[in-house]
């Protein structure tokens, strides 16, 4: 269940929509998706914005308002090592 209280809605400032992004495609979590992404062909990652999530598949409108607050903070990310480079295989 989510806790109100540990949410990050939109308006984010350009280092929240950075972190949220980075957070998206570090392959550590799984990310946010459309929530219409039946026929997105794989291209339902949401982006952030500074006004909150959108789709980047064209035409549609779906959006989203908040995040979890912890991935809008790149200094949690960079104490755990989330955002620094994977080992290579």
């Amino acid at each position: 269940m989510r806790n109100d209280d540990d949410l990050k809605h939109a308006p984010w400032t350009p280092e929240q929509v950075e972190a949220l992004n980075k957070f998206q495609h570090s392959g550590r979590f799984h990310p946010f998706t459309c929530g219409k992404r039946s026929d997105h062909n794989n291209n339902d990652i949401l982006v952030a914005t500074p006004a909150g999530w959108v789709c980047p598949y064209p035409g549609c409108d779906y959006t989203q308002g908040w995040a979890h607050d912890f991935m809008a903070d790149q200094t949690i990310f960079g104490n755990l090592g989330i955002f620094s480079e994977k080992p290579k295989l």
